[in-house]
């Protein structure tokens, strides 16, 4: 269970690192294709990296999960 949250968070983290807009990076591409789109990226990925427990995402996907 601690591996799947430690992926979790892990997942999160490059997947919001990736939605920088500068350079290389994915965001630069997504902010010059549609702000809107890289807003409710960015939303998502905060919310996933800072707000939203893994346990609870679970859950909402109908995963049995039981606390650690």
């Amino acid at each position: 269970m601690l591996l799947c949250y430690s992926g979790f968070k892990l997942n999160a983290w490059i997947g919001l690192f990736n939605m920088i807009p500068a350079g290389p990076f994915d965001g630069a591409k997504v902010l010059a294709w549609s702000p809107l789109y890289f807003g409710i990226t960015v939303a998502v990925g905060i919310a996933r990296a800072f707000a939203v427990n893994p346990l609870v995402a679970w859950s909402l996907l109908g995963v049995p999960v039981r606390g650690f």
